[in-house]
């Protein structure tokens, strides 16, 4: 079994599932660092694997990743930030920025930021700013 390398830190904002890599976890904060998953404090183990799925049942507080190829929320995201992969998720509240990937929300009240890939939102209050990619939402 080869390890993660990756680091991921998650804080869940109510107690939520958590799936990574078809692997399901309940609990509200989330870290893999160094191939060691913690979930509330306990150690997990899980299957090693080169393309990293995320998928959050509920509201999400935080997440911080490396690569991921996706990450669905199926809540609200209040502060999402990755080098590589796309979000979806509800309403953004805080700021999502991702380097490389494309973000899919409702309404955005915070900013989102991509430096490679499209926005696609309902409603847009905050700043939303991409380098190569469109900006669609109901107000632009």
């Amino acid at each position: 079994m080869r390890i993660i390398k990756k680091t991921i830190k998650i804080q869940i904002m109510q107690f939520s599932s958590i799936t990574i890599n078809n692997s399901t976890f309940s609990g509200k904060n989330v870290s893999i660092i160094n191939g060691v998953i913690t979930i509330d404090g306990n150690v997990q183990t899980m299957p090693d694997e080169k393309i990293i799925t995320i998928s959050v049942v509920g509201n999400l507080e935080s997440l911080s990743v490396g690569s991921c190829k996706e990450l669905v929320v199926t809540g609200d995201a209040h502060r999402v930030d990755t080098q590589s992969g796309s979000v979806k998720c509800g309403n953004v509240t805080g700021n999502i920025k991702t380097l490389s990937g494309s973000v899919t929300c409702g309404n955005v009240t915070g900013d989102v930021e991509t430096m490679s890939g499209s926005v696609n939102a309902q409603d847009i209050a905050g700043r939303v700013k991409t380098m190569s990619g469109s900006i669609r939402g109901k107000n632009n």
